[in-house]
């Protein structure tokens, strides 16, 4: 499930100053608008995001991994009481590389 640090405290500016960051392709700008849009309870597993995409889950894989390489998200496992793994959790914090792009960019 994704978990959004301070989401009601970011401002609408600073959400979308990733669509500025060169480093990102698109398809990870647009996961990334969809992954914040979404509600906290959503269970954002890569099987779940594909269900509700036309990419793969390869695909939706590789722009995590991008999001990830580039601070947007963290990512995390965990395991239940009986030891098993549950579904990874994706951690979204934009404010995390927001204040790069506004030094980059003179924001």
């Amino acid at each position: 499930m994704a978990k959004f640090f301070e989401k009601k405290d970011i401002e609408y500016p600073i959400m979308v100053n990733f669509f500025n960051d060169s480093r990102l392709t698109l398809k990870s700008k647009g996961l990334l608008g969809q992954l914040l849009t979404l509600p906290n309870d959503f269970n954002s597993s890569i099987t779940s995001l594909a269900e509700i995409n036309p990419e793969s889950r390869d695909a939706i894989r590789s722009s995590l991994n991008e999001l990830e390489k580039y601070g947007y998200i963290e990512r995390c496992q965990t395991k239940k009481n009986n030891g098993k793994f549950s579904n990874e959790q994706i951690l979204i914090n934009p404010l995390l590389s927001v204040l790069e792009l506004a030094e980059r960019f003179g924001e």
